[in-house]
């Protein structure tokens, strides 16, 4: 989503433009690329198909996306205790490392038995749909999911 909507400058990057005039091919061999590139181990699995995908995504107004659109579906067993979970408590979450704390204390104790994979995602998924409410443009929730996701695997491990 970063290279087809392009984004604007943040705390710790500068602003990127959009690549959407590049065929579907072509995104995915750059993403394949940097996947790869400067040290990276990353599997260079970027296809046409899921930039097309995106492309679909990019064109939808974020005032007209619906969190199921963007967000995983997980099973109810696995998410239905993160959805619990008060949005902005989730946003909070995001920046703070007490609240996030919390936030994964409650789930792990709300399923005692659950997986520390299941616990990122079905955290990340609640927070998903936080964000996409925010109406925010698809790139910026998108990064702000993957550092969510990144912060509780992290927040697990610890």
């Amino acid at each position: 989503m970063a290279m087809l909507e392009g984004f604007g400058p943040s705390d710790t990057w500068g602003a990127m433009g959009s690549f959407k005039q590049l065929t579907n091919q072509q995104i995915a061999d750059i993403a394949n690329y940097v996947r790869m590139a400067w040290s990276n181990h990353a599997e260079p699995n970027a296809v046409a198909w899921s930039v097309g995908n995106w492309r679909m995504m990019a064109d939808i107004p974020a005032k007209e996306r619906q969190p199921d659109l963007i967000c995983p579906l997980l099973p109810p067993a696995v998410v239905e205790a993160a959805l619990k979970e008060p949005p902005d408590l989730l946003r909070r979450a995001a920046t703070d490392p007490k609240a996030l704390d919390q936030v994964v204390h409650t789930y792990v104790s709300a399923n005692p038995h659950v997986t520390a994979a299941d616990t990122v995602e079905a955290l990340t998924t609640a927070y998903c749909r936080a964000v996409v409410a925010e109406n925010i443009p698809t790139a910026i929730s998108s990064a702000k999911v993957a550092d969510f996701a990144q912060d509780v695997a992290m927040q697990i491990a610890r």
